[in-house]
C-alpha cells in the first residue's frame, strides 16, 4: 500500500478511523480505480460490454426519433402547400380525369308541368387520398361536349322552325331562344372550363411539391421498427377504401380467409372504424414471416393467420400520420429501454438500494438475496397524516428496472397491437430486464456503498473516479430525466 496514502489516512485526522476500514478490502491501491474490489464485483454483476451495447442501441433510437421530429416539420410545411392533394396517385388520377372527362350518367327528374324526363349528368368518380380521406370529382372533356350540345340545341330549334309554316312571330321567338341557349351554353362552358383550368394548375403545382415530399417520405421506410426491437411490428400499410366489387371478391374467395358477409359495410375496417393494417411480407411474428396482405390484428389477437387481402387492395397510411405514430412508437421503445416501464415483472434498482439501506418511514420486507433471486416486493410506506399505504415495487420512470434475471436477455419492447394507439395502450412484457437507468443507479449505489468511508490521499482515486472509470467502459451512464422540460427532448441523457 503506498506510504502517502497510509499516512494521509492515519495522520492529521480529527476523526477515528478503525483499522478494518483503513487496511481492509474497502481501500484502493494507488491511482488505478480498477484495483477496487467493487469494480470487479460490478463487472460480474453487470456485464459492462452488454451495458455499452444497450447504450449504443438507445442512442441510435434517439437519433432516429430526432430525425422523425425534423421530418414531421418538413412534411407539415409541404402538406400545407398541397392541401388535400396529398397522394401522388390521386393527383395523377385526377389529372387524367380532367383530360378524359369522367363520363356521363342518366338520372330521371320531374320536368316542366310534372312531365318526367331523363337528365344526363357528368359521372362522379371517387378518388382515395388516404384510407381515411377521399373525394369525388366530375369533369367534362374539353370542347367536345359543348360543341355537341350546341349542335343539338340549334338543330332542334331549326327543326321546329321548319315545321312552323304559318307564324313568323314564333320563328322569331325560336331564333331568340336559340341565341340565348347558345349564350348560356357558352357561359357554362367558360365557367366550367375556367374552374377545370384552375384545378389543373393546382394539380401541376401539387405534383412539383409532391416530388419533394416523396423524397422525405422514402426516409420513413428505413425508420420503421422491426421485430429486433418490438413484439408487435407495424407497417403502416392498410386496406384501401374498398368498392362493392372488392368486398365481394374478399367474401367469395375463401383464400382470403373468413370475411363476414353479414357485416359487409365494415369489411376492410376494424371494430374501431380504422383501416385494417396488413403485413408487407417482411413482418416477423413469433419467428414466422407473415405473407404480404395478412391482416396483422388477427395474428396479434389469436397468434395465427386469419384474413388477408390481395396486393392491389393495400395502400400506405398518410405520411404525416405515419411519422406521428412512429414518433410515439420510438418514444415508448426508448422509455422502455431506459427504465423498463413496460416490463412490470422486473425488480428495480430501488429494490437493491432499499434492501441494502434502511430507509426511514419505509418498511422494505426483503433481503438482498431475495431481490437477487428476482422476487418482487410489496412495500409499506408510513404516511405523515397517519396510516400507511402498500404498493408493489414495479418499474417506473422514477424506479427503473434492474433484474439479475434479465442479464444477457435481449430487451424486446412489447408495444401496442393497433398501429394508431397511443403509449398508454402499450402492453406489459413478461420478460425480466436490466434498463440503462436502472444499471446506472445500481452502479452509483454500489460504488458509494463500497467507498463511502474511504478518504483517498492526493493522487489516489475515490468514488467519483471509480464511477468515471466504469462510465468510460460503458460509453456513459444513463443518469438524467427523459426530458429536460416538457415538450423538448433531453439532449444529453448519457452526460
Amino acid at each position: 500500500m503506498p506510504e502517502e496514502q497510509t499516512t494521509t489516512q492515519t495522520k492529521g485526522k480529527a476523526r477515528f478511523v478503525p483499522n478494518w476500514l483503513r487496511f481492509g478490502k474497502l481501500r484502493g491501491v494507488g491511482e488505478d480505480p480498477t484495483t477496487f474490489k467493487v469494480v470487479e464485483e460490478l463487472k460480474k454483476e453487470i456485464p459492462l460490454d452488454a451495458l455499452r451495447t444497450l447504450h449504443k442501441r438507445i442512442k441510435e433510437k434517439e437519433q432516429k426519433l430526432k430525425d422523425l421530429i425534423s421530418l414531421r416539420v418538413v412534411l407539415a410545411k409541404k402538406w400545407m402547400e398541397v392541401g388535400y392533394l396529398m397522394d401522388p396517385k390521386a393527383v395523377d388520377k385526377e389529372m387524367e380525369l380532367i383530360e378524359s372527362g369522367t363520363g356521363w350518367k342518366s338520372k330521371p327528374r320531374i320536368g316542366l308541368f310534372g312531365v318526367p324526363v331523363d337528365m344526363v349528368y357528368p359521372e362522379s368518380v371517387n378518388i382515395a387520398v388516404s384510407p381515411e380521406i377521399g373525394y369525388s370529382v366530375s369533369y367534362i372533356k374539353d370542347g367536345e361536349y359543348w360543341k355537341s350540345l350546341e349542335m343539338v340545341v340549334s338543330g332542334e330549334i331549326d327543326r321546329l322552325k321548319n315545321e312552323n309554316k304559318g307564324s313568323n312571330e314564333i320563328n322569331t321567338n325560336l331564333e331568340a331562344i336559340k341565341i340565348k341557349a347558345n349564350l348560356l351554353i357558352s357561359q357554362l362552358k367558360e365557367g366550367i372550363e375556367s374552374k377545370q383550368t384552375i384545378v389543373k394548375t393546382m394539380l401541376t403545382d401539387a405534383k412539383t411539391h409532391l416530388v419533394d415530399i416523396n423524397k422525405n417520405i422514402n426516409k420513413i421506410e428505413g425508420m420503421r421498427i422491426d421485430s429486433n426491437d418490438v413484439y408487435y411490428v407495424h407497417t403502416y400499410k392498410v386496406v384501401k377504401l374498398l368498392t362493392e366489387d372488392d368486398k365481394n371478391e374478399l367474401i367469395n374467395n375463401k383464400g382470403y380467409g373468413n370475411w363476414d358477409e353479414n357485416d359487409k359495410e365494415n369489411i376492410g375496417r376494424d371494430e374501431h372504424g380504422w383501416p385494417l393494417e396488413v403485413s408487407d411480407g417482411n413482418v416477423s411474428f413469433n419467428n414466422q414471416i407473415l405473407p404480404e396482405g395478412t391482416i396483422l390484428i388477427d395474428v396479434y389477437k389469436t397468434g395465427s393467420i386469419g384474413r388477408s387481402v390481395p396486393k392491389e387492395f393495400i395502400m400506405d397510411c398518410n405520411a404525416i400520420d405515419t411519422v406521428n405514430w412512429l414518433i410515439s412508437e420510438y418514444d415508448a421503445l426508448i422509455c422502455d429501454l431506459r427504465d423498463g416501464r413496460y416490463h412490470a415483472k422486473s425488480t428495480t434498482a430501488m429494490d437493491f438500494i432499499m434492501a441494502d439501506l434502511k430507509v426511514p418511514d419505509i418498511s422494505y420486507p426483503q433481503s438482498r438475496r431475495k431481490v437477487e433471486a428476482g422476487n418482487q416486493a410489496q412495500i409499506t410506506m408510513k404516511l405523515h397524516t397517519g396510516g400507511s399505504v402498500t404498493m408493489p415495487m414495479q418499474p417506473t420512470h422514477l424506479s427503473p428496472a434492474f433484474d439479475f434475471k434479465g442479464r444477457g436477455v435481449k430487451i424486446i419492447h412489447k408495444g401496442r397491437k393497433y398501429y394508431y394507439d397511443t403509449q398508454e395502450f402499450c402492453e406489459q412484457s413478461d420478460d425480466r430486464m436490466v434498463s440503462s437507468r436502472g444499471a446506472a443507479l445500481y452502479i452509483v449505489h454500489r460504488v458509494l456503498e463500497k467507498t463511502k468511508y474511504f478518504d483517498p490521499a492526493p493522487g489516489s482515486k475515490g468514488a467519483l473516479e471509480i464511477i468515471k472509470y466504469i462510465s468510460s467502459q460503458t460509453d456513459g451512464l444513463d443518469i438524467g430525466a427523459n426530458y429536460s422540460k416538457v415538450g423538448e427532448q433531453y439532449t444529453a441523457p448519457f452526460g
